[in-house]
C-alpha cells in the first residue's frame, strides 16, 4: 500500500508488516547518518583519477 507521504507498506507471507521509505532525500539522509564517507585513500584506490566526493 502506498501512503501519501512517500512510503510503501508491505506485508509478507508470515504476516510481518514493513515500511519502505521511497523518498530519495530521506533515504540519503538516513544512510549518511549511519555510514561515514569513504576515506580519501580508499577513494583513490577504488576510483583512481576520479575527483573525491563524500556523497553526503
Amino acid at each position: 500500500m502506498f501512503d501519501g507521504d512517500g512510503t510503501l507498506r508491505t506485508v509478507g507471507r508470515d504476516g510481518t508488516w514493513r515500511t519502505w521509505d521511497l523518498d530519495p532525500h530521506r533515504v540519503a539522509a538516513h544512510v549518511c547518518e549511519r555510514i561515514p564517507p569513504p576515506a580519501r585513500a580508499y577513494w583513490e584506490r577504488i576510483a583512481p583519477g576520479t575527483p573525491y566526493r563524500d556523497g553526503c
